[in-house]
């Protein structure tokens, strides 16, 4: 039987372990999304995930720096943030499948890994998640422009 995690859950989780110091003061994250190739939130799905990981640092996006290969079919992500963290994220959309991800998280004592979570659905369950509108504008303008941006360049006083 397969389980199947709601992303509240997993960000609830996450969060106690790290405010209970087991890892650290987490410094790294690597955030991998898969999507069914019909899935027509592609960038909604990006802003929240890079908000999930600030969260989670409890930092902000300093900046970003988008690649975008085959369309829409696949995303990355490099954010530097503002107290020195840095984070990976990586969307990809393929036929035939649940969505998914793999995270990972580095302390400076520890980490926290999750392989292959199924999730029921990223696109809602964080509906209430204040995104910026400027995490949009860098990622576009990254791509568009082959270039990181600064959050100053795109970001007003959010």
């Amino acid at each position: 039987m397969i389980k199947i995690f709601r992303i509240q859950d997993i960000h609830d989780t996450v969060k106690n372990i790290i405010s209970s110091g087991r890892i650290g003061v987490p410094v790294f994250v690597k955030f991998l999304v898969q999507v069914p190739l019909e899935n027509k939130n592609s960038g909604d799905i990006v802003n929240k995930a890079i908000t999930i990981i600030s969260l989670w640092l409890d930092s902000k996006p300093l900046n970003i720096y988008a690649q975008q290969a085959s369309g829409l079919m696949h995303i990355n992500a490099i954010i530097q943030y503002e107290d020195g963290q840095t984070a990976i994220f990586g969307m990809s959309k393929l036929p035939g499948i649940n969505i998914s991800m793999d995270i990972m998280i580095l302390g400076n004592k520890g980490g926290i890994y999750h392989d292959n979570v199924i999730l029921s659905d990223i696109d809602t369950e964080f509906e209430t998640l204040f995104v910026p509108d400027w995490i949009n504008l860098a990622i576009n303008r990254s791509i568009d422009e082959r270039r990181p941006i600064l959050a100053k360049e795109v970001s007003s006083s959010e």
